[in-house]
């Protein structure tokens, strides 16, 4: 089981740390001070404002049911819960002023919260560098048992423990044990990796329920073919969220079929919403309008996105014949467009070749769908007991059959209620993707599927520190590119049972939108 331990570690100054993004309930910074290999690496996520106020178990909830239950589920090499940290209301308020004129206005209205004095260090999933989860635990370890050393090198030298008091409790204090720990990292060049993307990977739904007799008879047929993502997308455009329907089908990607998912991800490029981000160098580079950027056509998006490939020396820029007079050019002018677009929309298919490689020799697609799974009984179902065990009534005017549910003890109900708000935690999360190649890759070449023979692929969570590759690159086959990648899960906040009527009418709202307005349903497979 985790530990809950809040750690008292010194994190510099709030000048050190910069503002890197946030969503409706934490911000998150990143490290920008003073060499320091015990933080370089890392991301501070600190908590906004809440109506509920500054509550500290909540945040103890919150890290052990991560720990405890999302990362068994998950795997835990996907899933990195962190360090709880003591920080101070002045260092908050602090903060807050420095990163303000940072964020976007429609979020600054909500500050940080500087009464709950916690924090959060959190492996940075969007660079490619020298950490490992091993670097948090052996954090935690090194200034919990800070005093016990001190206290042992006293006995042995008292001059040497003075020296060493004297620089315990400055901003680079411990540079001594960080020197010690570069030397033993393999001399890891960071600046190897200095052109990373990474890719952010918001899935959604990858099941379709199955039939229960409680369940809307009118709607049924409708939910048990069509997912509940390709049913959302018409509420969405009706309420004006979105101006074009989305082609992504989160089905596709979890099928486990390499040229579906290869397919799924061109499509959430194409209509990015809030399914894809993308990162460059670990800052915002990529997104949709409903993850904080702006509404833009899919031939926008492709050339984007290209353009952020190559200028970050994933692929080579494609050479052309600069030496034509200009009647020449402006005749060949069409045709010159229509092989920039195959050029970005091949190098869109590589992109997506090199992500479907990477989940494909991944467990965490099954992972996150088998969570999922544990929306057993719809959130049809769900509605229905909690309401029972509420003592509200449910209004049965389309003569549902609550036999199944009402078989169940009070006990068997609330477990039933506790899986489904973990598949809820399941069905919202992100699975981030960083990677970066060790040459430029030529996509002129016609093999661009022959992924095996054209790629190696290295995970840098699963060698560690042993990984000759990120130094001289002993490990790289001939003829192949190494692609090194971290892969890992975010977004695993616990949801609220009090939502469970929210849930329930927005489900309804959106099966009889879809139905209404869609006279041939094309399944989703």
């Amino acid at each position: 089981m985790a530990s809950c331990n809040i750690s008292s570690i010194d994190i510099g100054l709030p000048e050190y740390w910069v503002y890197k993004g946030e969503g409706a309930m934490n911000i998150v910074l990143s490290y920008n001070g003073p060499r320091n290999e015990k933080l370089d690496g890392l991301v501070l996520r600190v908590k906004k404002l809440s109506n509920g106020g500054s509550d500290l178990e909540k945040e103890i909830e919150l890290y052990n049911f991560v720990s405890n239950v999302m990362s068994p589920l998950l795997g835990e090499k996907y899933v990195f819960p962190g360090l709880m940290i003591n920080v101070t209301s002045k260092f908050l308020e602090k903060l807050d002023h420095l990163i303000f004129d940072h964020r976007p206005i429609k979020r600054s209205t909500i500050r940080l919260d500087t009464n709950l004095t916690t924090a959060f260090l959190i492996m940075d999933l969007t660079r490619l560098d020298n950490t490992t989860p091993n670097q948090i635990e052996k954090l935690h370890k090194h200034y919990n048992n800070k005093n016990n050393n001190n206290n042992s090198n006293s006995n042995s030298n008292s001059n040497s423990n003075s020296n060493s008091n004297s620089n315990s409790n400055s901003s680079n204090g411990s540079s001594n044990s960080s020197s010690s720990s570069s030397s033993s990292n393999n001399g890891i060049n960071i600046n190897k990796f200095s052109k990373v993307i990474c890719i952010e990977i918001k899935p959604k739904w990858g099941f379709l329920p199955k039939s229960h007799k409680y369940m809307n008879k009118e709607l049924l047929d409708i939910k048990l073919n069509k997912c509940r993502y390709c049913m959302h997308q018409q509420l969405k455009l009706k309420e004006g969220s979105i101006n074009e329907i989305s082609s992504y089908c989160p089905l596709d990607l979890f099928s486990g079929d390499h040229n579906r998912q290869k397919q799924s991800i061109i499509n959430m490029i194409h209509h990015p919403q809030n399914n894809l981000k993308v990162y460059c160098d670990g800052i915002l580079s990529f997104t949709g309008s409903l993850g904080g950027g702006v509404e833009r056509n899919k031939s926008t998006n492709s050339n984007l996105l290209s353009s952020l490939l190559i200028n970050s020396n994933i692929i080579e820029k494609r050479s052309r014949d600069e030496d034509q007079d200009q009647q020449q050019q402006q005749q060949q002018q069409q045709q010159q467009q229509q092989q920039q677009q195959e050029e970005e929309e091949g190098n869109i298919y590589l992109l997506a070749t090199i992500i479907s490689s990477i989940l494909q020799k991944e467990a965490i697609l099954e992972n996150i769908k088998n969570a999922q799974l544990y929306d057993e009984i719809d959130i049809e179902g769900i509605y229905y007991l909690y309401n029972k065990l509420n003592g509200n009534e449910v209004i049965n005017d389309i003569g549902n059959s609550y036999e199944e549910l009402n078989t169940l003890t009070d006990k068997e109900a609330k477990e039933k209620i506790d899986r489904f708000m973990i598949s809820c935690t399941a069905k919202d999360c992100s699975i981030m993707i960083s990677f970066n190649v060790d040459n430029p890759i030529n996509n002129n070449s016609t093999d661009i599927d022959d992924v095996d023979n054209r790629f190696n692929f290295i995970n840098t969570i699963d060698i560690g520190d042993n990984d000759d590759t990120l130094t001289n690159g002993n490990n790289k086959s001939k003829g192949k590119t190494n692609i090194h990648y971290k892969i890992g899960v975010v977004d695993l906040d616990t949801k609220k049972k009090g939502s469970i009527s929210k849930y329930y009418k927005l489900d309804q709202d959106i099966v009889k939108l879809y139905k209404s307005n869609i006279k041939t349903i094309k399944p989703c497979k």
